[in-house]
């Protein structure tokens, strides 16, 4: 007769599939665990650790203090508090009299941005990773790794997984950068899972287990392959 410990140890055990989405993430948010993720996918890379970066496409972070600063809870509280007075105001204390100088454009221009607090709010959202892509990571090698997860398989999924690689791509270089030390490259890892009801990404070849895309070369007359390095997708 099995005892009332080992039941409640049956019953405790729990089991998920990875290819979901929320397991999917939870398992690639340890951090000991993506080095061996993505030493699996791109085994001539040494990746011994990865940062995980915010969802919103953009590699370099944008904003971030800016964003860190508007939703601050005290700073929310400051602009309520003096949004609520309508005769606030902007000015300077004149060391000479004593008296208080009202700064009119000043004035205007903290109502102004008062005004608009709500809207700044949404316009610089915080970081979440609950954005457009499951993750996106920086290497220790200095590259880019997206990551997605697909369970139903989509007929614009290969544009949709090109689209999100292209973008982070190109919003590696600003103003004033180099384009040979600033860009690196970005890999895209599409896991496609079929589901509970075990569906097909690849109804042409069925049996194929991995593609790889490449920018390669067509015409250079040998066997060589030519290759423009920068971006790759992985599914």
């Amino acid at each position: 007769m099995e005892s009332s410990s080992s039941k409640k140890s049956r019953v405790a055990q729990m089991y998920g599939i990875p290819t979901y989405d929320a397991l999917f993430k939870h398992v690639l948010s340890n951090d000991s665990i993506r080095p061996s993720f993505f030493n699996a996918f791109l085994p001539g890379l040494n990746i011994t650790s990865s940062k995980r970066l915010d969802d919103h496409m953009n590699p370099l972070q944008d904003l971030q203090l800016l964003c860190e600063f508007i939703h601050r809870k005290d700073t929310a509280a400051t602009f309520q508090r003096i949004g609520s007075v309508a005769n606030v105001c902007v000015g300077s204390l004149d060391p000479t009299t004593s008296s208080f100088v009202k700064d009119i454009d000043a004035t205007c221009t903290l109502h102004e941005i008062i005004g608009h607090f709500e809207d700044m709010k949404k316009a610089f959202p915080k970081a979440s990773y609950n954005g457009t892509m499951d993750f996106c990571c920086s290497l220790n090698t200095g590259e880019f790794a997206l990551v997605e997860m697909q369970v139903v398989p989509q007929d614009f999924w290969d544009r949709r997984a090109l689209c999100y690689v292209a973008a982070f791509f190109g919003n590696q270089l600003r103003k004033g950068g180099k384009w040979k030390d600033d860009i690196k490259k970005v890999i895209g890892i599409n896991i496609l899972g079929g589901g509970k009801d075990d569906f097909i990404h690849w109804k042409d070849y069925p049996v194929q287990y991995i593609r790889v895309y490449k920018f390669q070369e067509q015409h250079n007359g040998s066997d060589i392959k030519m290759c423009m390095d920068g971006m790759e997708l992985i599914q």
